[in-house]
């Protein structure tokens, strides 16, 4: 693997954090972390085109031909060109899981340059009300289902949900980050690098899929059979092939949906000069969510209806057996074959640190019920904007650029007030949940909102740099475990906020 070049060298370009709301350089342990140089990179040649050259050699030079025409016409020094390497060279392009193109392919697109607050915020604002609209939409599907038949059959399945959630939903949006990444710097111009990468993608997520869905399906089981009265008439070994089979089904079909839908959506950002990073993991959230649900739902109720037959176990066969093929199939892909053993553990890490979010709720909300509905709210908006901020910041260190640190961060801050008012406006106006909407609660919320928010992007910040440092790709590391601790710190946050209010009530 190469190593970077001196500071200074020619060719290189350095990477200067700027500090929280700061427009001045960090200190030089912060600089540490994100101002390694890139070095220069091998000229590209033309003649690279022979014919009968092995593998994807055509699919390369074509690409190369096309970055060398694009160099011609368009250099102009601001953007990256055969001497200036999109990629860090200390990440391992296999793990970064982004096409091999050669330099100078990036598209002249002003969002991956300096974005003004304006504009990040007609880009992100938009995204950020539709996941609010889906977290609450979520909230009452969720309270609805509890009366379905299956739900009251099969408890299990109300504890399937947020783990499944949890699961699938950081599955999708390492997706989102990776095509983001992939879109901004060019690799999905080309249609036949995109074919690749899009394919490749969407099998690992779907062969991700079914296997986080057997894990969340069984662990669920053996959660809710700990609890079991002995005198339980259902029989377990029917209900636990239940339990995983609707699970599995539930995860593939709608990481299948989800892996054309983002595709879909990131391609279409492309081609509308909208940079993807701010919209495509929001809204993948937001539908993966309603969409994992809805199915959920549906699958459990049509399963139960053969619960003592042989459909549950066949599916199951089924479901295992194709995790081989699409094994075979991402493993023969160059861009994703990196991903195939690499990535799991922040997604099972992330999964046991949610589990402490889970615990502190159930604990603590029978005693202030209010939580119920803020949690989701609360939690899921602060880490949208951490996923964004993560999403953007590794596709400027892929890209060998700077983004604006300061505009980004106080953007965020200030967007994430203004929804919050408007969420606690229509909360009051439609009398949901069980808030006592005085003067006093809106205040400390909105703190509690603004504190989780700022940890969010300050986590987001320094772990991907953190990341990006120790060779490992920010897209496929860091996303995981920022929306597991934002789920902790701001259930914790909750619950403090609620004990505070009832201490100011007890002396008033």
């Amino acid at each position: 693997m190469n190593k970077p070049s001196a500071p200074g060298s020619q060719g290189g370009i350095e990477l200067f954090a700027i500090d929280a709301f700061s427009d001045t350089t960090a200190d030089d342990a912060y600089h540490a972390l994100s101002a390694t140089p890139l070095p220069s990179s091998p000229p590209i040649h033309e003649n690279d085109t022979a014919e009968g050259e092995a593998g994807e050699s055509d699919q390369f030079d074509t690409y190369s031909l096309h970055a060398t025409q694009y160099q011609e016409d368009h250099h102009d020094g601001d953007y990256a060109t055969a001497s200036t390497p999109l990629f860090h060279t200390s990440i391992d392009l296999e793990r970064s899981n982004l096409l091999d193109h050669p330099e100078g392919t990036v598209k002249d697109v002003p969002e991956l340059e300096m974005q003004s607050a304006w504009t990040l915020a007609i880009q992100t604002f938009p995204s950020t009300m539709i996941l609010l609209g889906g977290l609450m939409f979520v909230g009452w599907l969720l309270d609805y289902l509890q009366a379905w038949p299956v739900f009251e059959a099969v408890p299990e399945l109300y504890i399937l949900v947020p783990i499944l959630f949890n699961l699938k939903g950081n599955l999708e949006m390492n997706f989102a980050a990776r095509l983001s990444t992939a879109a901004n710097l060019g690799s999905l111009d080309q249609s036949k690098p995109r074919r690749k990468i899009v394919v490749g993608n969407s099998f690992l997520l779907i062969l991700q899929a079914l296997i986080v869905g057997s894990i969340a399906g069984l662990f669920s089981y053996l959660l809710g059979l700990s609890s079991r009265a002995a005198t339980d008439p259902s029989p377990p070994i029917w209900e636990s092939l239940l339990m995983v089979a609707t699970s599995m089904m539930c995860a593939s079909i709608s990481g299948a949906f989800m892996s054309v839908f983002t595709s879909v959506l990131i391609i279409a950002c492309r081609h509308y000069n909208v940079n993807p990073d701010n919209i495509a993991c929001p809204i993948a959230a937001c539908v993966g969510d309603n969409v994992t649900i809805s199915l959920l739902a549906i699958l459990a109720t049509l399963m139960y209806q053969f619960f003592n037959t042989a459909l549950s176990p066949i599916l199951l066969v089924v479901m295992v057996l194709l995790i081989p093929i699409l094994g075979r199939s991402v493993y023969l892909n160059d861009q994703v074959k990196g991903l195939l053993f690499s990535g799991w553990t922040p997604v099972f890490v992330a999964m046991l640190i949610s589990s402490g979010a889970g615990v502190v709720l159930e604990r603590f909300v029978e005693p202030y019920p209010a939580m119920a509905l803020l949690v989701p709210v609360m939690n899921g908006i602060s880490g949208n904007f951490g996923t964004i901020y993560c999403s953007r910041l590794s596709t400027y260190l892929h890209a060998g650029r700077q983004d604006n640190y300061m505009t980004v961060e106080w953007t965020m801050m200030l967007m994430n007030l203004l929804i919050q008012v408007l969420f606690l406006l229509v909360t009051f106006i439609f009398q949901s949940g069980n808030l006592e909407m005085t003067w006093t609660f809106v205040a400390v919320y909105l703190v509690s909102s603004m504190l989780l928010t700022y940890f969010a992007l300050l986590a987001a910040k320094y772990g991907t740099l953190l990341s990006w440092r120790f060779d490992y790709d920010p897209d496929n590391y860091v996303l995981t475990y920022l929306t597991a601790l934002v789920d902790v710190s701001g259930t914790g946050l909750l619950v403090l906020q609620f004990m505070l209010l009832h201490a100011l009530e007890s002396k008033a």
